[in-house]
């Protein structure tokens, strides 16, 4: 027996593996392509992914529910600009709609839209990456339920289906759409499929696409996709966030850079937002996600490390 206040407990180890080509399809035998350009191949048994659509509508009932007012659509729901005042302190926000919504301070959590309402200085690149759907049978469904995540930085990744027969495939290379916006800002500007709900992807990203989906199913290659997008999210040159107040626009705050990776912070992201307004945010990660313009990025070992794709330069 163990003395007391002893806390028996038993400790799982899980071992990365490196795996070749071979040893995925013996592994999985749902996977049939060559797996050509999968050259290293790591296994991690406790990788996972979370269903981001469900998480953000509980997130935004929670926050209902404690209070907050949301305000969408395209015209009250949509910023436009800030309100400066003489001396530079940010006031509030313009909405399209010609509102303007006073605040003591003001929090731009905008994503991919903050470059194109605020002069970062060159810190965050709205970049787009192309998302596809297949719609599967029910059969097709029960087939494919042993499909492992695969992700590829070169190549993209391939989700399993969910319960509805849904496959999701995504392109790793990302786009940009460089414009001169209404602030006169020259920057990447989401172009998105609210407002184009007629576009569908580049052709020469869903030819990509599926010539990525042919080394690991070649079976699906082929297959119209029934949902595409484009999502778009603002990155760093360091994949760090910033999250800081403005070094010249007193009680502007920015929460954003998520570089693609942000989401997985969803629990806990919002405590550090709140110690940064409080003044209690740790020094250290203070150091990492404060405005840094100017500083320049040596590492080489980031994800996106591709040359971006221009949107004009692509068709369709």
């Amino acid at each position: 027996m163990p003395p007391d206040g002893f806390l028996a407990q038993r400790t799982y180890l899980y071992r990365l593996q490196r795996l070749t080509p071979e040893h995925i399809r013996s592994r999985f035998s749902v996977v049939t392509g060559k797996l050509d350009g999968w050259n290293i191949n790591v296994w991690n048994p406790t990788a996972g992914w979370a269903d981001a659509g469900k998480a953000l509508e509980q997130m935004a009932n929670a926050a209902q529910e404690a209070g907050v007012e949301y305000m969408s659509g395209d015209t009250k729901g949509h910023v436009r600009q800030l309100i400066l005042d003489e001396i530079g302190e940010c006031k509030g926000v313009i909405t399209a709609d010609g509102t303007k919504h006073e605040a003591d301070r003001v929090i731009l959590a905008t994503g991919a839209w903050t470059p194109s309402l605020l002069d970062v200085k060159g810190q965050l690149i709205a970049k787009g990456h192309s998302v596809a759907h297949i719609q599967l049978t029910p059969a097709e469904t029960e087939h494919y339920a042993t499909f492992p995540i695969m992700d590829n930085l070169e190549l993209g990744y391939f989700f399993p289906p969910t319960r509805d027969g849904i496959f999701k495939m995504a392109h790793s290379q990302f786009i940009t759409n460089t414009q001169v916006t209404h602030s006169g800002i020259t920057t990447s500007v989401p172009h998105t499929f609210v407002q184009s709900p007629a576009d569908g992807l580049p052709l020469e990203i869903e030819a990509q696409m599926r010539r990525n989906l042919r080394r690991v199913l070649p079976e699906l290659a082929d297959r119209p996709f029934s949902y595409t997008r484009l999502c778009w999210d603002s990155d760093t040159a360091d994949r760090h966030f910033l999250v800081t107040p403005h070094p010249s626009h007193k009680q502007l705050f920015l929460a954003t850079g998520g570089s693609a990776h942000g989401f997985k912070f969803l629990p806990v992201i919002g405590k550090y937002v709140a110690d940064l307004l409080e003044g209690t945010l740790d020094p250290d990660i203070v150091s990492q996600w404060h405005w840094r313009a100017g500083r320049k990025v040596t590492a080489k070992d980031l994800a996106h490390l591709d040359p971006e794709m221009e949107l004009s330069d692509l068709t369709g």
